[in-house]
């Protein structure tokens, strides 16, 4: 992605459309862009939070360790979405790993660069604690989710949040879905084959094609 790419994206999101072109070329300027390959690591659980990460392309998971070391999935961010809002506020250590579960391109922007900009646009800061707000909100929600409904239900909820932001076809693999329902390949593909049995997904290699949105999200009652 070069520096004109660089600066579509930054004037494209939501959250700097209200910057002055002086402070988005600022942070342009200083933008580092880099790609990490699958099951690597953008940071990990105690950490130094220095640094805001956007989302180019690909897949980022945030997850924790067990008490039996077992790696427990939070969340599933994709382009456009950011990871470490939280050091914005208070620089503190990390409270989550952050693994690529999808070869993905980011930009880093770096706290005190962020909040130089931040500091000559107070809207902008609201505008993060808005984002900040919703995250947590929703990640409640999914704990919650994870608690009091069956594995079919959350895998149906992952696939329409996937929906949502790619389009009716699914590029994952079985295992990239188990990762991120934090189970196993085989719990996965029992309930994907009870889904196709409905005519509400059709599985193909690598994709998963929805055919029945309305339906999936009655089931769940989205």
């Amino acid at each position: 992605m070069s520096k004109i790419d660089i600066s579509i994206f930054f004037e494209a999101h939501s959250l700097f459309q209200n910057l002055s072109r002086t402070n988005l070329d600022h942070l342009i300027k200083h933008a580092q862009r880099k790609t990490f390959e699958k099951d690597q690591f953008l940071f990990f659980f105690g950490d130094e939070a220095e640094a805001l990460y956007i989302v180019i392309s690909g897949d980022i998971s945030i997850e924790n360790m067990t008490l039996e070391g077992r790696s427990t999935i939070l969340a599933t961010l994709s382009s456009g979405q950011m990871v470490g809002e939280l050091a914005l506020f208070d620089g503190g250590l990390r409270s989550a790993s952050a693994r690529v579960i999808r070869k993905s391109e980011v930009l880093i922007v770096r706290r005190h660069i962020l909040w130089d900009v931040i500091k000559n646009n107070p809207d902008t800061l609201l505008d993060v604690m808005k984002m900040v707000i919703s995250k947590l909100r929703r990640t409640n929600q999914q704990i919650e989710y994870i608690v009091a409904h069956s594995l079919k239900d959350r895998l149906i909820l992952c696939l329409l949040e996937i929906y949502d932001q790619s389009g009716s076809v699914i590029t994952l693999t079985q295992s990239e879905l188990a990762e991120r329902l934090s189970v196993s390949r085989e719990k996965v593909n029992i309930s994907l084959k009870q889904l196709e049995k409905n005519n509400w997904i059709l599985l193909g290699r690598k994709r998963i094609e929805l055919l029945n949105v309305e339906a999936l999200r009655q089931k769940i009652e989205l």
